[in-house]
């Protein structure tokens, strides 16, 4: 009689599995260099940096006043106070396209939440083809198809749905995800039927 142990079924990367990670690392990668490049704008959310006026009104020595402030710190007639129409949407962050009633629920800086969905997205993806979760892997596969859903119901809700060469290549990247996680999902429903 054989008495070799049997093997474990091991987990075979196919087309469909490197194709959905490529996907997730892509638009996870896109959503880092959003949080990064609207970071490295100086203010809040990515906006202007703001400059601290002292009790005299006057801005610290070496620091420029804020574009359209006055040295005493009140708007300039016919300038767009921060957060405004010019600037965006609140905190000044360019390319929020508006979106001010979304964002002013937001208690964090629009930066921060691409950093968030950067990591969201890479920690899904690794739990999906962890070996040790694989008994989880449906369920992290639908929680992923939810989360990619969420994020662009909420792209779509803080910008009105405007696209720019940035919005178009990530949106056909999520909705390509979200159908390559469904048909590996039916895929292997049936392989194990």
């Amino acid at each position: 009689m054989d008495e070799t142990p049997l093997k474990p079924k091991q987990r075979r990367f196919g087309f469909l599995s490197i194709a959905i990670i490529v996907l997730v690392v892509a638009t996870a990668v896109i959503h880092l260099y959003l949080g990064v490049s609207m970071g490295s704008m100086g203010g809040p959310g990515g906006g202007p940096p703001q400059v601290q006026m002292q009790p005299s009104g006057t801005p610290p020595a070496g620091s420029q006043p804020q574009a359209g402030v006055q040295p005493s710190g009140t708007p300039q007639a016919g300038s767009q106070p921060q957060g405004g129409p010019s600037s965006g949407g609140p905190g000044g962050a360019p390319g929020s396209h508006g979106g001010g009633g979304l964002m002013s629920l937001i208690p964090v800086p629009l930066s921060t939440l691409f950093y968030l969905n950067f990591a969201g997205y890479i920690v899904l993806v690794v739990a999906l083809y962890l070996p040790q979760l694989r008994r989880f892997q449906p369920i992290v596969r639908w929680v992923l198809i939810g989360y990619t859903a969420l994020t662009v119901i909420l792209w779509y809700l803080m910008t009105g749905g405007r696209l720019g060469f940035d919005d178009v290549s990530d949106k056909l990247i999520e909705v390509a995800l979200i159908v390559l996680l469904v048909i590996e999902g039916w895929r292997n429903r049936l392989i194990k039927a």
